[in-house]
């Protein structure tokens, strides 16, 4: 049995650099009520990143540390590991450039206990920057999970700072989930947080909002230049046509979808915008547009090539989505 407690996992590829200030914001939790733990997973680091953890992280008698060896980059497996090899019974991940404030671990377990059909706990983000951002970064800044979890209302939450119930996890994979394959561009491959809660609302536990709780992200100067954001959008756009059809299953079927045209209504609205967005431009558009441009390209080149599985995906999630509510209350409590 899972021990009550938090399991703070950081994955990390490369972080040497920045992983230090994580654990600094992390050891104020020093004085927690509840028992806790971090998971260093190192998911192919190349660089110094764990002797640089091990020899910052000075709390070792009172807050044990481990590292999990994940060789091959991939923050799927990366988080299922820390999930399956975490010691308590809820996992916090926190990226390694993310500053946590020092009421975390309380706060995180506290608003766990209180709501035990919870899956997940999201919370807002603050940018922290090495220089001011361009005007126009401020439309792309959940591009790089800044700001507000403004989309959980669609049932789904973005991996930094999100904490998940270890049962929960553990009855979704017991019901069929697992990680699909998801285009990638320019070495990115997003999308694989929002699949995991998207899961988990499909399975009937609830996605909670804290209020009480912000984390500070850390986003270095070389991401906040437009070929980086666009770079980011074309990925994001590459990965939505996977993710869609999940949200859909979310809900009771639309009028396109008990006609047999979700695709289409997804080719339509794509297309729409990004008609909307090329008049925008034309009207002098800013570098804001030009990334939510390559958002729709990527998102159309996918769709375009996907017509059968984007409809099966619909129907295989529903079915999950079915079986799975079904053996929910075995794993509550």
């Amino acid at each position: 049995m899972t021990n009550a407690g938090v399991s703070c996992a950081i994955c990390t590829l490369n972080g040497a650099s920045r992983i230090e200030k994580c654990l600094e914001r992390l050891a104020a939790n020093v004085d927690a009520s509840v028992p806790w733990e971090i998971i260093v997973v190192d998911n192919g680091s190349s660089d110094d990143t764990i002797n640089v953890a091990m020899s910052a992280w000075k709390l070792a008698d009172k807050v044990p540390i481990r590292v999990i060896s994940v060789p091959q980059p991939d923050i799927r497996q990366a988080r299922l590991q820390a999930i399956d090899q975490a010691k308590f019974s809820l996992v916090s991940f926190i990226d390694d450039d993310n500053w946590v404030p020092a009421n975390w671990v309380d706060e995180v377990f506290q608003s766990m206990q209180a709501n035990l059909e919870a899956g997940a706990l999201g919370v807002a983000s603050r940018g922290v920057f090495d220089r001011d951002p361009p005007d126009w970064f401020k439309r792309q800044k959940q591009r790089h999970a800044v700001g507000e979890q403004i989309y959980r209302g669609q049932g789904w939450m973005w991996s930094a700072g999100l904490t998940v119930r270890k049962d929960a996890v553990r009855h979704i994979l017991d019901s069929g989930f697992e990680f699909s394959k998801t285009e990638g561009y320019a070495g990115r491959k997003p999308g694989s947080d929002v699949e995991l809660t998207i899961f988990m609302t499909l399975a009937g536990w609830k996605l909670l909002y804290s209020d009480k709780l912000a984390l500070d992200h850390h986003i270095a100067g070389v991401r906040v230049n437009a070929s980086s954001v666009k770079g980011l959008a074309r990925a994001q756009g590459m990965a939505h046509p996977n993710l869609e059809p999940l949200i859909a299953a979310t809900s009771s079927p639309r009028v396109w979808e008990r006609l047999g045209l979700t695709w289409e209504h997804g080719m339509a609205w794509g297309a729409l915008r990004l008609g909307r967005i090329c008049f925008r431009l034309l009207m002098s558009g800013s570098e804001s547009d030009l990334a939510d441009l390559e958002f729709w390209q990527g998102y159309l080149t996918v769709m375009a090539a996907n017509r059968l599985r984007y409809i099966a995906r619909i129907k295989e999630a529903r079915r999950f989505s079915s079986r799975a509510q079904a053996s929910r209350s075995r794993y509550i409590g």
